[in-house]
């Protein structure tokens, strides 16, 4: 088919100026109107009652998505991660080519130029508008974008009667009232109603006077309560204190109370030139209380709480002072039965020490702890002839301790031995001569055979070690014609 355009038209028709004909084999000549195509007025617009615009949906996938002249107006981006997009080649277009990319996706859209630069980055939720502006270059310049990112639920308005600028930081969540309130402001006077709770809060200034130095500084509280949930400190000339200043008193026009039931925080009076707080009791009470405060920072104790003390002073030396535990009075003094003793090094008088009455240790460092090392017998240790050789060994920690060992010998059928030893020795492969760390015996050549063995044992004897120190269950055997060997153990007990 063809198109006749005005003045071109068949003779055998008559028509207007203007007019726009088809040529159509089966149907011959006929004009177009309105429904067949979309004609502009006189001032070039349009006008239609809808029009559908192509889209299309991609995955993101942490790639790049790449749009050309011929891509959808509608571009949505679902899935769980990120994705790049680079816009088209301006030179392909036209100005005010546009595209709309929702982001539907978990992850944030960075929309750039053809050249690689960044023109809008979509975060999740928010959508942008995408404009041609320059049909040269290739930079985020070419471009104009209109962000849209202000999510409102479903069913529910946003109303804002004013220009209002919101700065903050990133993931930053703002709890409004429940309920039609007005938000206070930190630049101006704020009138509070109802219960208002408030943490953390450091006040330099009431009525811009100073309530941290010297001066005439109020805190007016009249008949209302105040309640503080940090230590709020009461004296003068102190920096991070509240002054109160009324001849050093604390005045209300109602009784305050302090720490009542249920209530957190504390209130700290400080600067008490006479070192005493005078509480004043009930209606109806005896006298005054006077309650004696430390003449530093310090915690007071109460009677029927755990406490731990540091660096105390108990001292009982007045009349009529005592100082007892489990109702036994401490003396400090040697006594007997239920007299407890308090000395650095008591003499205690026919003690009963209670042993333990099962299978277990004594702890690492207290008395009676005990550790041993065993060589079995499959692992004995070979011998050479009147040289000494270690054959196991323990490491001690400081302290006072009986050291004992065994050594068994054993050896070939066809050996003859003349003499054996078995000794303590600070020194490995030495034999230790000293009284008490040293035992054996010197014969006449014997025979003793193949599978059997005789034992030597040493000790104990006492080692007084300073330190970690290590000590040698060390054999010595005179023998020749064939081998020997030897086995044993080695074990110490802490005495004190």
């Amino acid at each position: 088919m063809a198109i006749i355009r005005p003045n071109a038209e068949p003779a055998a028709t008559s028509v207007a100026a203007g007019d726009i004909f088809l040529i159509d084999g089966a149907t011959g000549v006929r004009a177009l109107d309105a429904t067949f195509v979309v004609i502009r007025d006189a001032n070039g617009n349009v006008a239609l009652d809808n029009i559908a615009l192509g889209y299309t949906t991609t995955a993101t996938a942490a790639g790049t998505t790449v749009l050309t002249a011929t891509s959808t107006y509608a571009q949505y981006f679902t899935g769980a991660t990120t994705q790049i997009i680079t816009l088209p080649d301006v030179t392909t277009l036209k100005q005010g080519h546009s595209f709309y990319i929702q982001n539907s996706s978990s992850g944030a859209l960075t929309v750039n130029s053809s050249g690689g630069n960044l023109v809008q980055t979509i975060a999740a939720g928010a959508s942008a508008l995408i404009s041609c502006i320059l049909i040269t270059g290739t930079t985020a310049a070419s471009w104009s974008s209109k962000y849209h990112a202000a999510l409102v639920a479903s069913g529910k308005v946003l109303t804002v009667s004013n220009t209002l600028t919101l700065a903050g930081t990133d993931g930053t969540t703002m709890t409004f009232p429940s309920t039609s309130a007005t938000i206070a402001r930190t630049d101006a006077a704020n009138t509070f109603t109802g219960t208002q709770t408030v943490g953390a809060l450091v006040a330099t200034t009431v009525n811009g006077v100073g309530i941290s130095g010297s001066g005439a500084a109020a805190l007016a509280l009249g008949a209302n309560t105040l309640t503080i949930n940090s230590t709020m400190a009461l004296g003068g000339g102190v920096a991070g204190q509240i002054s109160v200043w009324n001849a050093g008193n604390m005045s209300a026009s109602s009784t305050p109370t302090l720490g009542a039931s249920g209530t957190l925080g504390s209130v700290t009076f400080g600067n008490a030139t006479s070192g005493l707080v005078t509480l004043q009791p009930v209606t109806g009470a005896l006298g005054t209380v006077t309650l004696s405060l430390p003449a530093i920072t310090d915690t007071l104790i109460t009677k029927t709480s755990s406490d731990v003390l540091s660096n105390k002073t108990f001292n009982t030396a007045s009349a009529g002072n005592v100082f007892a535990i489990n109702s036994n009075v401490i003396s400090s003094n040697t006594g007997t039965g239920a007299v407890n003793v308090l000395q650095a090094q008591p003499t205690i008088n026919q003690a009963n020490l209670v042993g333990t009455t099962t299978n277990d240790n004594a702890a690492a460092g207290s008395v009676g702890e005990y550790t041993e090392t065993v060589i079995a017998s499959g692992s004995a240790v070979s011998l050479v002839n009147n040289t000494a050789k270690t054959v196991t060994s323990v490491t001690l920690g400081a302290g006072d301790w009986d050291i004992s060992g065994n050594i068994s010998f054993t050896q070939a059928g066809t050996t003859s031995v003349t003499g054996v030893y078995s000794s303590l020795s600070l020194v490995t492969n030495t034999l230790d001569a000293t009284p008490g760390r040293q035992s054996g015996s010197f014969f006449g050549a014997a025979v003793p055979g193949a599978g059997t063995s005789y034992a030597v044992p040493v000790g104990p004897h006492r080692f007084s070690l300073s330190g970690s120190t290590t000590i040698f269950l060390v054999a010595v055997s005179n023998f020749t014609v064939s081998t020997q060997t030897a086995f044993g153990i080695i074990r110490a007990r802490r005495i004190r």
